[in-house]
């Protein structure tokens, strides 16, 4: 073969940045750098980047990298949109931050627009498999590279993006993900002490200026000495503080980064042993889009590039089998009820008394998250929803299915004076399925319990009576909120119930019901307190409940209609599912 012939070949880039290519198909995770046939090191090499055409190319499009005591890498992209996704990830490890960073945890506020593509370098360890061309022999040799993955791509390849833990089903990339651009879930590498740094100053410059005009004002020395020794200590004890705070934040998020990446292996581990279909699912398998603008299955066969089959639940978020305060980063898990605090009678309103909520109405089935750039109202009918046909609830109003959906500002309020009910954000979708129990307690209301009986009058008439549908209550807990550096005045808040009087939506379906909790609506403090709060949601263990508030005895005690723990989400695996 002629030296300056074309071939295609596979490539990749790891997520500390490493350029990698192969003869064939990409490998599994575990084998990538072994057995990559060339390999640079875009963090560490001091490169240049062209774009003139090479001569003999099959294009125009061409990318030239010229590393300092590398061999020079060309390569050839099929579009300009190809060489153009390519070109920005490659100039990206140009910059001098990038440089510095040498393989440290990147942190993240929100998206923006000089994201490199899904798949070509991100927090896991997944690349694209990119169809590419290069030459037999090495040294000096020409890359074809189209920038778009193969016809056949292989499984492993196109499933490394979702996360997956013990007991996890497949977690293959889903069909319906679009590119982010702006707005997600604001993971930060570790918390901010910000607000809690600058009172902290302000009340030692006082104490200390006390203390100093003490000094002044003493009438004897023993008085002079005393406010010496109170301003040293303030300053030496509040020194100490600090040093603990910090060592702390850089523990918790060593174990959180030991953590993440233990599940990125694994779901490196789950996505390549996982089948290439399954009846179940409509989930895209190893599904890719090549150069013509088609997309291709792992078997080769050509489906059209927009999926019209609609998303199934939980393909964005995997479950997890482990206890939810040590689970893995963006999983959710089931998680007793007993764990949230409800009223009980009798008599609330003159004892206050609360207790451990009693098993669930319903069973918490799947849970979605995903990014969008304006609200995504009435979730549930952009998904598919499990089939309920052999479940009867024995009343006409109450659904075997109830979804929950959280929509979140991604944006801190603009103005103090102004607030915007609209945006960008994220959500957190939640899905239930009735239990037995409650579907024969539903058989005769008469003997049923306080609770069911209740759901059942709020299904019935909470769509068209607003006092009724007004009894929404959320009640929102994180496990590890004191550890993160939360303020006692936040934490105090840890699982208080929240009423969804105003800025909650109810949608109704064939077999299930919907109720959206809209927190663009909510008042402007509230929104920038939320907003702070799930600016470090990547490092936080939730647990979220739902139940609708009893008030009279006979409404009493109140029970959780469902509860979910999420945990850790993580910004770089919530994408943009919708467009609208």
């Amino acid at each position: 073969m002629m030296p300056n012939a074309w071939q295609y070949r596979f490539f990749a880039v790891t997520k500390d940045g490493i350029l990698l290519y192969f003869d064939t198909e990409i490998p599994d995770v575990e084998h990538l750098e072994t057995k990559a046939r060339g390999k640079l090191d875009l963090k560490a090499a001091n490169f240049e980047i062209s774009t003139d055409a090479i001569e003999g190319a099959p294009t125009q499009h061409a990318i030239s990298i010229a590393a300092a005591n590398e061999e020079k890498w060309k390569m050839c992209s099929e579009t300009k949109e190809d060489q153009a996704r390519w070109l920005k990830v490659f100039t990206k490890y140009t910059l001098p931050e990038n440089k510095s960073l040498a393989r440290g945890p990147v942190s993240y506020t929100s998206d923006d627009d000089d994201r490199p593509p899904r798949g070509l370098s991100r927090a896991n360890t997944t690349m694209t498999g990119a169809s590419t061309s290069l030459p037999s022999s090495s040294k000096g040799d020409d890359v074809k590279l189209p920038a778009a993955t193969p016809s056949k791509a292989p499984a492993s390849a196109a499933a490394l993006d979702a996360p997956s833990t013990k007991g996890a089903q497949s977690a293959a990339s889903h069909p319906h993900r679009k590119p982010r651009l702006k707005g997600s879930l604001h993971a930060h590498a570790a918390p901010n002490y910000d607000d809690r740094d600058k009172y902290e100053i302000i009340l030692v410059l006082a104490i200390v200026n006390v203390c100093f005009v003490g000094v002044l004002r003493a009438a004897s020395w023993a008085s002079t000495l005393f406010f010496l020794l109170m301003g040293n200590f303030v300053v030496a004890y509040t020194l100490q503080l600090r040093s603990v705070r910090v060592k702390k934040a850089e523990a918790q998020q060593k174990a959180a980064n030991e953590a993440a990446e233990k599940a990125s292996q694994a779901a490196a581990a789950a996505a390549a042993a996982a089948p290439s279909t399954s009846p179940d699912k409509t989930v895209a398998i190893a599904t890719a889009v090549t150069a013509s603008g088609k997309s291709s299955t792992a078997e080769g066969e050509e489906v059209s590039d927009k999926v019209k089959s609609k998303p199934v639940i939980g393909t964005t978020l995997v479950h997890s089998e482990e206890d939810h305060r040590t689970a893995p980063p963006h999983t959710w898990t089931t998680i007793e009820s007993k764990l949230f605090q409800v009223r009980i009678g009798p008599e609330y309103n003159r004892y206050k008394k609360k207790a451990p909520s009693g098993p669930p109405l319903y069973e918490a089935v799947a849970v979605d998250i995903f990014c969008a750039r304006q609200r995504v109202d009435h979730a549930a009918e952009r998904f598919q929803l499990p089939d309920t046909s052999n479940i009867n609830t024995h009343h006409a109003h109450v659904p075997p299915i109830f979804v929950v959906q959280l929509q979140i500002p991604s944006e801190p309020p603009k103005s103090m004076f102004s607030s915007s009910d609209n945006g960008p954000g994220w959500a957190l979708v939640m899905y239930y399925r009735i239990t037995e129990d409650t579907c024969q307690q539903l058989k005769d209301l008469s003997t049923a319990s306080p609770a069911v009986k209740l759901w059942a009058e709020w299904c019935e008439k909470a769509q068209h009576d607003a006092a009724m549908r007004a009894r929404f209550k959320v009640i929102n807990m994180c496990s590890n909120m004191e550890q993160l550096g939360f303020s006692s005045v936040i934490v105090g808040y840890n699982g208080k119930p929240v009423l969804i009087r105003r800025t909650g939506s109810l949608f109704r379906g064939a077999n299930y019901m919907e109720f959206d909790v809209h927190v663009h609506k909510f008042d402007t403090f509230a929104k920038q307190g939320i907003f702070q709060i799930s600016s470090l949601c990547g490092n936080m263990h939730m647990q979220v409940g739902f139940v609708i508030e009893g008030r009279d005895d006979s409404e009493l005690p109140e029970t959780l209609f469902g509860c979910v723990a999420v945990n850790r989400p993580q910004e770089e695996l919530a994408d943009f599912l919708f467009d609208d």
